[in-house]
């Protein structure tokens, strides 16, 4: 999620329901020329996706590995 197209084609496939239009909306309300606010709404948002991905791979992972507790 190197760009802003990146970053709303990861919202739309990982993101949780709205946050898509919640971003468009948040960015559309900021000035251009406002880079630490534009700054911050795409840092939180993309944060978000790397939870969300995450979060759905560490379970699977820790399934994955074998029972040591078996005897």
């Amino acid at each position: 999620m190197r760009t802003l197209a990146e970053l709303r084609q990861s919202l739309t496939a990982y993101g949780a329901a709205g946050d898509r239009d919640r971003f468009d909306t948040e960015l559309d309300a900021i000035a251009l020329d406002d880079l630490d606010q534009i700054s911050g709404i795409v840092q939180t948002y993309r944060q978000r996706v790397i939870q969300r991905t995450a979060a759905a791979i560490l379970p699977a992972q820790a399934t994955d590995e074998p029972d040591d507790h078996q005897g």
